[in-house]
């Protein structure tokens, strides 16, 4: 390791980084993505979240130092922090060489924050998903749209949920994704609306409220959010695939949108979409 960046407030506790390498070694994975593997570990009484980062290209291809995604993520942890946002607490990060058990790449520890779970598993189970959907749209939009906070890939996984005093409120578990200064535009808050889209009935309850506090036709948001599902698919295969083919299909389709959704709510807008 040749970079270790350490919180003041953790050094007490950061002998558990030489535990490291075994720690992945000796545990499965709370989760496991392509590049990135993810363990929680009680530590002398407190509770850790360890990522570890496969970094290939050694950071990030839009900045002009890169820095390890490790790096990313703490810095930008702190930032939300600042902006009175919340992330879970950054302790540490450094960045590993070839001679690391899981390889070249970047570790990054954070306290384990308690709350809900995921927004994917609370909205699930939540007994009033309508108050929540309209907490979670204030966030995206107020609280992230509003200060020009982007985020490229924000989804139901990465947005962890807390209650208290009966009020919902939000965090940003995977930070190394988030992009400040990020102008939007009508277009690009409605993509980060889709990026929500695995699942159907969230996202068509957060398109609802969407038209109705912009004062819109639900069923035009909804096909814009389609639209822009298309487009990103498209820039992909360009980018990634040098051919325009599009071989996935969108996340969505009307019809899944409407089947997941609540029959006696918004009836006006179902036959709308039914009739499109």
């Amino acid at each position: 390791m040749s970079q270790i960046i350490i919180n003041p407030a953790f050094k007490p506790f950061a002998d558990i980084i030489e535990e490291i390498p075994f720690l992945f070694q000796n545990s499965s994975p709370l989760k496991e993505k392509p590049q990135h593997l993810t363990l929680q570990k009680e530590h002398r009484g407190i509770s850790l979240s360890i990522h570890f980062f496969s970094d290939k290209d050694g950071g990030s291809i839009r900045d002009k130092t890169p820095k390890p995604t490790a790096g990313r993520a703490y810095d930008n942890a702190w930032k939300l922090i600042q902006l009175g946002l919340r992330s879970p607490e950054p302790l540490a990060w450094m960045d590993t060489d070839h001679s690391f058990l899981l390889g070249k790449g970047s570790v990054y520890i954070t306290h384990q924050e308690s709350g809900l779970g995921s927004l994917t598993s609370v909205f699930q189970k939540a007994p009033d998903k309508e108050k929540l959907t309209e907490k979670l749209l204030h966030f995206i939009l107020e609280d992230l749209q509003a200060r020009q906070i982007g985020h490229h890939h924000l989804n139901g996984e990465n947005i962890g949920v807390h209650l208290k005093n009966g009020h919902y409120t939000f965090s940003i578990e995977e930070p190394q994704g988030i992009r400040f200064d990020q102008p939007f535009t009508k277009e690009s808050r409605l993509l980060q609306l889709q990026q929500l889209s695995q699942e159907p009935e969230l996202l068509f309850d957060l398109a609802q409220a969407f038209a109705d506090q912009q004062n819109e036709d639900f069923s035009e948001v909804i096909f814009n959010i389609f639209q822009q599902d298309v487009k990103m698919n498209f820039l992909h295969h360009l980018t990634y695939h040098k051919q325009p083919i599009i071989k996935r299909r969108t996340s969505l389709t009307y019809t899944e949108i409407l089947a997941s959704s609540n029959p006696t709510k918004n009836q006006q807008n179902h036959k709308i979409l039914k009739n499109s």
